[in-house]
């Protein structure tokens, strides 16, 4: 039996910034199953490479306005006022708060690990995709 991913669970503990991840949107559970098939059947799915937030406890962990990070998380939020994250990560609570989810996935920053994720997420409806690197976040579908 495959490990289970826990939904609204941090991987890593990472509250700032999803550093070297890719986050999109699935609008409902079927979505989001078909995605975990598609990792599973490529085996790059584990549980600790795979967040799934989803409902008011999700946007609480995405946290757009950084009141549940602390002092560093808050001041963390308010640099991204002048970014796309502040717009990427209020479309993300959006989309949690109509009962989608909003899932993130750890990758390599290479853009071949890049592209084939994207791709993989494309194939199946996900939607509103952005990777997160160490300096800079890419929009991949919009």
């Amino acid at each position: 039996m495959e490990p289970q991913i826990e939904v609204n669970q941090l991987s890593d503990g990472d509250k700032f910034y999803p550093t070297n991840k890719m986050l999109s949107a699935f609008s409902g559970q079927e979505a989001l199953n078909a995605f975990l098939s598609e990792l599973r059947s490529r085996g790059s799915y584990t549980p600790e490479k795979v967040e799934i937030f989803a409902g008011k406890e999700g946007v609480e962990l995405i946290d757009p306005s950084g009141e549940n990070t602390g002092f560093f998380g808050k001041m963390l939020r308010n640099l991204q006022w002048l970014t796309d994250e502040r717009e990427n990560s209020e479309r993300y609570a959006q989309e949690l708060s109509q009962g989608n989810y909003v899932v993130a996935v750890k990758t390599e920053s290479d853009r071949t690990s890049i592209d084939a994720l994207a791709a993989q997420i494309k194939a199946v409806g996900g939607y509103f995709i952005n990777f997160y690197g160490p300096n800079v976040t890419e929009p991949l579908d919009h």
